[in-house]
């Protein structure tokens, strides 16, 4: 027998913006990051993402399949809220979308770049409760490319001492985002 039941949507929750991937990949990130509890999870077109094509029509059909995949996801690990799924299409609704979270992490391979985790504790706990983590495609976002995320407020960051595939940056990100907020819920407990 299945039990229905109402719950709140949390108020707090990450979001991961992945350059879209190969399918088989775009999909393992999908998966894991919904497992781990991403809110959002949105896929974009880098200059170095394969496919780059991201238009309305074949975005459309992925941004349809990634959703199955997060449906899929939810089901297993016994989610009550499935992630927003979407396709940004253009710089305008990249642009909107980043606005939702109150910061943004660029995970990169730029030297000075800090751990993820560093930065979060940097920020404290009352800070990044809708963060946003931004993963490049397979070899990295263009220097123009991470330059602009920059210069919209992206920190720049690292998720690990490993060159680390696209897909697996964004499972390792959702981890970190996913314990922080966690922490934030403890220390929230009267």
């Amino acid at each position: 027998m299945i039990e229905e039941r109402r719950a709140p949507k949390p108020t707090h929750g990450f979001s991961v913006a992945q350059a879209i991937l190969k399918a088989p990949a775009m999909d393992h990130a999908v998966r894991a990051c919904t497992e781990l509890g991403a809110s959002a999870i949105a896929g974009f077109a880098a200059e170095r993402s394969v496919p780059r094509n991201a238009g309305a029509s074949p975005g459309d059909a992925r941004a349809d399949r990634w959703r199955r995949i997060a449906l899929e996801a939810c089901r297993q690990c016994r989610r009550e809220f499935a992630p927003e799924v979407t396709v940004l299409a253009d710089a305008d609704a990249r642009t909107a979308f980043f606005r939702l979270h109150d910061a943004v992490f660029v995970a990169c391979l730029r030297e000075d770049s800090v751990p993820l985790g560093t930065l979060l504790e940097r920020l404290g706990p009352d800070a990044a409760s809708r963060p946003l983590l931004v993963i490049g495609p397979e070899g990295d976002f263009t220097p123009e490319e991470l330059d602009a995320l920059v210069a919209r407020g992206a920190r720049p960051c690292r998720l690990a001492d490993a060159l680390l595939r696209a897909e697996t940056a964004a499972v390792a990100g959702a981890a970190i985002l996913g314990l922080h907020l966690m922490s934030r819920r403890e220390l929230e407990k009267p």
